[in-house]
């Protein structure tokens, strides 16, 4: 299996697309939030961290997959001869 050359770029883009969507999805639904309920900044302030939480667990397990992929792709084929026993 050949590793891309674009394969990085895209693993990096795609992290920050992952960190930013969760960040700023946190951060707009506790400005609704805070809105609706008038507990400005409690609601944003709660879901800004939650979003930097999953996000940074989303890229964790992105980066995990990655690194296992890399690995299978770097490690030899098992050996297909059979060992032959001391006699």
């Amino acid at each position: 299996m050949r590793v891309d050359e674009t394969q990085p770029i895209r693993l990096a883009a795609r992290l920050m697309v992952i960190l930013a969507l969760a960040v700023i999805g946190g951060l707009g639904v506790g400005l609704v939030l805070d809105t609706v309920l008038g507990s400005r900044p409690l609601a944003t302030l709660c879901l800004s961290l939650v979003g930097i939480l999953v996000g940074s667990a989303a890229v964790y397990r992105v980066v995990a997959a990655a690194f296992a992929r890399l690995a299978q792709v770097e490690s030899p084929p098992p050996s297909t001869t059979p060992r032959q026993e001391d006699e």
